[in-house]
């Protein structure tokens, strides 16, 4: 699934490693497309946690306007979704991450992406399909 930027040049995406497994992980990607500051940053092992409820939360929040809905993953990887403006459009903020190995047993290495945009109205209640469609075991 893609959640896409009002101007189409910020996506998220979440792809499943095998789409056959439920207890598959997924790939978590986030892109910038612009062409003066284009990036990219992925986490190619991530699992949900807490999915069902974020399903709720985040259903509750498309009907109402109102709150949040944060969706957690593994190797402080999220997606939260939040009311953006007055008016009661929605915003997105995703924050990816990877983990490294180092020599240091103490600490290890991290690297962060964060992005943050408004979604356009049309395309929220599909969001909530495409997330109920994920193949996401619990």
């Amino acid at each position: 699934m893609i959640i896409s930027s009002e101007d189409g040049k910020t996506l998220i995406k979440i792809e499943s490693n095998d789409e056959d497994d439920r207890f598959s992980s997924f790939l978590f990607t986030i892109q910038n497309v612009d062409e003066m500051s284009p990036f990219t940053g992925s986490n190619d092992n991530v699992v949900f946690s807490g999915y069902a409820d974020f399903l709720k939360s985040f259903q509750s929040l498309v009907l109402s306007r109102e709150g949040n809905s944060i969706l957690k993953m593994s190797e402080d990887c999220s997606l939260t979704f939040f009311r953006w403006n007055p008016v009661g459009d929605l915003g997105v903020k995703a924050s990816v991450t990877k983990f490294g190995f180092s020599t240091d047993t103490t600490r290890s290495n991290s690297c962060r992406l964060e992005v943050e945009f408004k979604i356009g109205g049309e395309y929220v209640n599909s969001l909530l399909g495409d997330f109920k469609q994920l193949n996401v075991w619990e």
